[in-house]
């Protein structure tokens, strides 16, 4: 067979008692059944004859690293570590901090001149214009309130009031460099269906 090629061999087959060899004689069993290989046989060629579709893998990556640019990394280290977060030592050095969010969530505190090498475009100015809003989940409302109230006294600002839906409460904060930082708490089991 050729490349491409595909013969397929379809047959019935298996133990037969006395009954059934002796009507084998007398009954054509290609007559009584043959129509219905044949159509199985054609529906079987135009799925094998049909164009395959590329085939779409899904994956999920399995860290975050969320790099930001700050300004001074004694404030910055300072700030965040006042919340009630740490750093990863192996990662962090003058230039960058490694600051641990979650399990398999990281931002990549950077200062402006090295953050800067990574790319060609201005660095944006997060007090005066958003460059990216970073969402955190909590498990429960006291705990959005506790890191808002860690978060004010270590001299983030508020710029939106709380906003409670009933299954989700959120509140957020900018920093001192002014990166926002939204932290919420959703019930999902009482979420609408559709958001």
């Amino acid at each position: 067979m050729g490349k491409g090629v595909t013969r397929v061999t379809w047959a019935v087959h298996g133990p037969s008692s006395f009954l059934p060899k002796l009507a084998g004689i007398f009954i054509n069993m290609d007559q009584m059944i043959g129509k219905d290989f044949e159509a199985g046989l054609a529906n079987l060629k135009v799925l094998a004859e049909k164009p395959q579709q590329p085939t779409k893998e899904s994956f999920m990556f399995r860290q975050i690293f969320v790099n930001l640019p700050i300004k001074d990394m004694v404030r910055s280290k300072a700030f965040f570590t006042a919340l009630g977060l740490n750093f990863n030592p192996r990662f962090t050095n003058e230039q960058g901090a490694c600051l641990e969010i979650g399990e398999n969530f990281f931002a990549m505190l950077l200062v402006e001149p090295f953050f800067q090498g990574f790319t060609k475009k201005p660095i944006s100015d997060a007090h005066q214009s958003t460059e990216v809003l970073i969402a955190l989940s909590l498990d429960s409302r006291a705990e959005v309130e506790a890191v808002m109230a860690k978060a004010i006294a270590a001299g983030a600002t508020t710029p939106n009031a709380p906003v409670d839906h009933g299954f989700m409460y959120q509140h957020g904060f900018a920093d001192l460099d002014g990166h926002q930082w939204e932290v919420f708490w959703m019930d999902e089991t009482a979420a609408p269906a559709q958001m």
